[in-house]
């Protein structure tokens, strides 16, 4: 009986999750594609309204007769770019949020 009671392996219920260290790393590279797709793609989705939210931010300048300004050559395009990546993050975070969580 105690020959029987020896014979049964314990089951590991993490036997197939272990994974080697190639294989974390490939797993690892999916997950970044997704949530930098994830982001591109709504930064483009972001980018095709981001004129209406760069007068969304301005809004309560509104009131105080004030106009923004561009200091340098490049801040034009930077903050349409800046506007629209951040937005873009935004609309990307429930992707971004599942695959850190997965």
């Amino acid at each position: 009986m105690t020959q029987h009671a020896h014979s049964l392996d314990p089951i590991d219920p993490f036997d197939e999750s272990k994974m080697t260290l190639m294989e974390h790393l490939l797993e690892l590279r999916y997950r970044l594609m997704w949530i930098v797709g994830a982001v591109a793609l709504g930064t483009m989705v972001a980018m095709s309204f981001s004129n209406w939210l760069i007068r969304l931010i301005a809004y309560p300048l509104s009131g105080y007769q004030a106009q923004l300004q561009a200091l340098g050559p490049t801040d034009t395009i930077f903050i349409f770019i800046k506007v629209s990546f951040t937005a873009g993050t935004a609309i990307a975070i429930p992707i971004i949020a599942y695959h850190l969580i997965a």
